[in-house]
């Protein structure tokens, strides 16, 4: 029991400190998410998620973990490649225009 209780302070602990500590980003994303009209939905998302994690915990607590390289290269590269290429996009002159004039018109 005094586990569970060390263990439920320290991660009110952490949270309390990213909070503070990323309370100007934190505040920046949900101004930036509530003021578009496509995505404000997405202050919902994160309870969302919890409450599935929630109903699914014992199934995941019985999950054994595995050690897979080979799949986790297969989900991380297509996102690295993606990356790289939209970097090289918006090193272009035409790429950056597009992106700017996105911006300016809250597109971003």
């Amino acid at each position: 029991m005094k586990t569970k209780m060390r263990l439920l302070i320290l991660l009110g602990l952490l949270a309390g400190l990213g909070g503070l500590v990323y309370a100007s980003t934190l505040s920046d994303l949900f101004f930036s998410v509530i003021q578009r009209e496509d995505s404000s939905h997405g202050i919902c998302v994160p309870f969302i998620a919890g409450y599935l994690i929630w109903l699914k915990l014992a199934k995941i607590k019985e999950t054994k973990a595995e050690f897979a390289p080979a799949l986790g290269m297969m989900l991380a590269a297509p996102g690295m490649l993606l990356f790289f290429f939209s970097s090289l996009f918006l090193l272009s002159s035409r790429g950056r225009r597009a992106h700017y004039r996105a911006v300016r018109q809250g597109r971003f």
